[in-house]
């Protein structure tokens, strides 16, 4: 295994770099025909005589000379415009015997002296650095007709698109997708991902969203999100768009069916889309926000596909809008509603690693869940005037959540293979609840350049009330049985509000310095009652060691003082905050009342520095702390008994967490030979880290409470570099990543250290031909190495190879063929537990009626019915390996209609010739 991991690494950088070289190039000088100048800036743009594909391009220089090299064999067009002349074209051809071509002189003539206008519109290069914002031209990376958004993303460089729907951008999670610079349906980054059709996106911008108020002080306050802007193309902005989709078929044993449509309606300023969906194919496109944690399984509820861990039933839709009133007055909101029913049936094999009661527990389980979810979000932010503005945000959302589940489990001592228990359940559970945040800034500026003062105000109220039931019977050996029979009750509601000042102050020309003051204070209460059955069956005897009542108020004061320094190159910004924490429990447990009271005060420096090497290539660290106030869940000491033999409890004395971070980006771009290379470095330090303390008793039962723990961190790198191979009419990324975690955790009292790596290299090629012929394909290997203190000889190494490859084929008459193959190889796992799926997926489509908007694709998925689930979960405490159940083989025949009316579109004598990056119209 390590030899093939030697020689991947060993082609992905040598073997595919060495396709990549060209050696022909192209020269010349640019006049001004009347004023006998030379003219700068123009664009050199060289096209590929047969299809008027894009090969490369640059401007001249001030002299007005320019060079394209890094040209292969083959015969050229070069065309060169600019803004304020007529376009210019000449042919070429680099041969073995002609390596180099001089144009000499080209002589360009004054737009207004001629009476024909020919405009050459050269839209921008694949990829572009706007300050600390990453462009890509949507136009450069082709996509199949009916794509979404998610699949243009999945060939950004940089970018990452997991099969839940995550998204990755640069090695870190994107928290939000705006639609032109507007956020779409709330913070909810699937929804305009598996949603909008990615035709209509013109610009693809990736950067840090800072917060509202750093946005307006110029202050990063480390509030930082990964976020995604899409531009929408002008056209798209006046009409209406959108698709709907209708299909069935059927697998072996029930029908499937699909519907889905969008519809969207932008003009100007304004924007009004509404979308909605109904399968049980496992797609969602959008997140399940569970506001209660009801939800707090191991299995996801969220981005379901076919290879997820449930099947699931989905029904969506909502509506959004957004618009600018009167010049002054940007104004948005959303109504989204959705509903997923999952089936969720799993086995998993579980090593516990305990140095005195080492055990293997086998667990069998069925779920069916069902949640519903509504979100409602406002958006006003006002401009009274040219020094005064105010932004109002609203969002509710309401929640009800049920599920019903039984599971056997049995465990077995690792040495002797004696059993020592077996255990069968069920247990059910509800809950309804709601949860409103709100917030409002106020932002003031002076007439003085950088003199500001912001005050951003929250406010937010939660409820949940729900309860359910537990019944089993657990059999130790030795020993007796114990059977189990209640009822619960719960509920749990809070308020918080919040106050953060921010006053800028002009030091100098170049820079500024920043005092804030942060308030913050919330209050909840949780309560849980448990009840056994009587003689009757009744559920009236009160059991006193599962029921509690927890009170929590947690308070913080912050001062802070920072200092910001601009130059041409680069920027800095260093500052720290004195952060005063007040943490108060009140709990009621087995009929005493207790008081716990904590105080924290933390140092939180804070430190940016940015450098510009040019206008592709930058460098950016950062080092920012933060702390982190444990769930209300982790404070509560009343144990949760819905898995007998895994009983959880909270622990009302549990400290903050402390985080220290620092991180590395590097990005440089070649715009004109279209090469990228991202490099991230990442660092966390956490003090007083919240990990779990397991006791195993002698007979297999485990009780785990949470608890602090000092001298953890982790740390991650990320590189990716993208380059063209133009013999292959290609693009290949490499791809590698490390990732090591230093945690702990405590076995029956004793320390438990695991050291976790993780090694990564992965490969994608895009490569087209024509207009006719796409072909992407990957390959990814994996290397897990988790090692343990206490009980090395379960140490884990394992080797993940995953393997993908995606073939669209488009045909005379509007006819294409499309393919995926999926394979994944595992190996070092446990017997039985080496699984390795091969997914085939194929299907054939027809545009249909004159205009084409119409198409009919007949699709099957899972050809050869290899699917199969398989995770593996390493803990400081157990190794988990899981199986569980998923889509297998099916059909679906399905209708898709496009609707497109843009007002201006046709033009009366207009020709369109369209390549990857270039639009010619005259």
């Amino acid at each position: 295994m390590k030899s093939t991991f030697t020689l991947f690494l060993f082609f992905s950088l040598a073997g595919l770099r060495g396709l990549a070289q060209a050696d022909g190039s192209v020269r010349g000088r640019l006049k001004d025909t009347a004023a006998h100048i030379s003219v700068s800036d123009a664009t050199l743009t060289i096209l590929n005589i047969r299809d008027s594909s894009l090969v490369s391009f640059a401007r001249s220089n001030a002299s007005g000379s320019f060079v394209l090299s890094r040209l292969s064999n083959g015969a050229y067009r070069l065309l060169v415009s600019h803004v304020g002349y007529r376009s210019v074209s000449r042919s070429l051809v680099i041969t073995d015997l002609v390596k180099t071509v001089d144009l000499g002189e080209i002589v360009l003539t004054d737009k207004s002296s001629t009476l024909e206008a020919v405009t050459v519109q050269q839209e921008a290069p694949p990829v572009s650095i706007r300050h600390d914002t990453i462009e890509f031209n949507a136009g450069s990376f082709r996509t199949k007709p009916d794509a979404v958004v998610e699949d243009l993303l999945k060939k950004l460089p940089g970018v990452q698109v997991d099969k839940n729907g995550n998204i990755k951008a640069n090695g870190q999670d994107v928290k939000k997708v705006l639609v032109d610079g507007k956020e779409f349906f709330g913070n909810d980054p699937k929804i305009a991902s598996r949603n909008l059709p990615a035709d209509a996106v013109d610009k693809v911008q990736v950067f840090d969203k800072k917060s509202d108020q750093s946005e307006f002080t110029g202050f990063d306050d480390g509030n930082s999100q990964r976020t995604i802007n899409l531009t929408i193309k002008k056209d798209r902005k006046h009409g209406v768009f959108g698709r709907g989709t209708a299909g069935g078929g059927r697998d072996a044993a029930d029908g499937r069916y699909e519907s889905t449509f969008n519809l969207n309606q932008f003009k100007d300023n304004k924007q009004l889309s509404a979308l909605g969906l109904w399968n049980n194919t496992n797609k969602q496109g959008f997140s399940f926000q569970d506001v209660m944690g009801f939800n707090n399984s191991s299995v996801p509820i969220e981005g379901l596909t076919t290879g997820s861990q449930a099947i699931t039933t989905t029904l969506a839709g909502g509506v959004n809008f957004s618009d600018n009133l009167r010049g002054h007055t940007d104004m948005g909101g959303s109504y989204f509603f959705n509903r997923a029913d999952d089936r969720i049936r799993q086995k998993d094999a579980r090593q516990y690693l305990s140095p005195d009661n080492s055990f293997n527990q086998d667990h069998t389980g069925a779920t069916d869940r069902h949640n519903e979810n509504q979100r409602i979000n406002f958006l006003s932010d006002t401009r009274l005037d040219s020094f005064n503005s105010v932004k109002i945000t609203s969002g509710l959302t309401w929640q009800r959540s049920s599920s019903a589940s039984t599971s056997i489990d049995s465990s077995r001592d690792r040495g002797s293979n004696a059993l020592l228990n077996t255990s069968s359940s069920n247990a059910m559970a509800h809950m309804d609840g709601y949860a409103w945040n709100n917030s409002a800034l106020l932002r003031h500026r002076w007439a003085l350049k950088g003199r500001t003062l912001s005050v951003h105000l929250s406010f937010g109220l939660n409820k949940g009330t729900g309860g359910g039931s537990n019944n089993s019977v657990k059999q130790f050996f030795p020993g007796g049985l114990d059977t189990l029979n209640q009822l619960y009750n719960q509920s749990n509601h809070g308020n918080s509000y919040g106050a953060v000042v921010n006053y800028t102050e002009p030091f100098s020309k170049r820079s500024l310095l920043e005092m804030s003051y942060n308030f913050y204070q919330s209050h909840s209460e949780t309560g849980k009652q448990t009840f056994d059955a009587d003689a009757t069956g009744k559920y009236s005897l009160l059991n006193r060691q599962q029921t509690n009542d927890l009170r929590n108020t947690f308070t913080y004061h912050r001062e802070g003082l920072a200092f910001r320094h601009q130059r041409e190159r680069f920027n800095f910004t260093i500052g720290a905050a004195l952060q005063q924490a007040v943490s108060t429990n009140l709990f009621g447990y087995v009929n005493k009342d207790s008081l716990l009271r904590q105080t924290f005060y933390n140092l939180l420096p804070n430190t940016l520095l940015q450098y510009d090497f040019s206008k592709y290539r930058n460098l950016r660290l950062q080092y920012i702390t933060y702390t982190n106030q444990p769930s209300l869940s982790q404070l509560q000491p009343a144990p949760d008994n819905s898995d007998p033999l895994n009983i959880k409890a909270g622990n009302p004395g549990l400290k903050q967490e402390y985080y220290q971070s620092l991180r590395l980006n590097y990005i440089s771009f070649d715009p004109f030979q279209r090469t990228s290379l991202f490099a991230m470095l990442n660092y966390n330090g956490i003090r007083h880290r919240i990990a779990g303390d397991d006791e195993v008793d002698s007979v297999g039962v485990r009780t785990s409470r949470p608890v602090n723990l000092d001298g953890l961190y982790q740390a991650n790198g990320f590189i990716s570099w993208e380059f063209p191979v133009r013999k292959l009419h290609s693009m290949v990324n490499l791809k590698s990543d490390v990732s090591y975690d230093h945690n702990a955790s405590l076995v029956n009292g004793v320390r438990n250290n695991s050291n976790t790596w993780t090694l990564g290299q992965g490969v994608d090629v895009n490569f087209s031909y024509k207009e006719s012929l796409d072909i992407s394909g990957g390959a990814r290997v994996e290397y897990n190495d988790a090692r343990y203190s206490l009980l090395p000889g379960q140490n884990q190494q394992y080797w993940t190879e995953t393997y993908n490859l995606d073939l669209n084929w488009y045909l005379p008459k509007g006819l294409s063929l499309g393919s995926d193959i999926n394979y994944v190889h595992r190996s070092g796992l446990p017997a039985g537990y080496n699984i390795s799926p091969f997914v085939w997926n194929a299907g054939v489509a027809s545009q249909l009626f004159k205009n084409r908007r119409g198409l009919l694709r007949l699709q099957v998925f899972d050809i050869l019915r290899r699917n199969t689930g398989f995770t593996r979960n390493t803990s400081q405490n157990y190794i988990d390996d899981m199986s569980y159940q998923v889509l297998n083989r099916y059909w679906l025949l399905s209708f898709t209609y496009s609707i497109n009316r843009f007002a201006g579109r046709a033009v009366k004598g207009g020709v369109e010739r369209r390549g990857p990056d270039i639009k010619i119209m005259r």
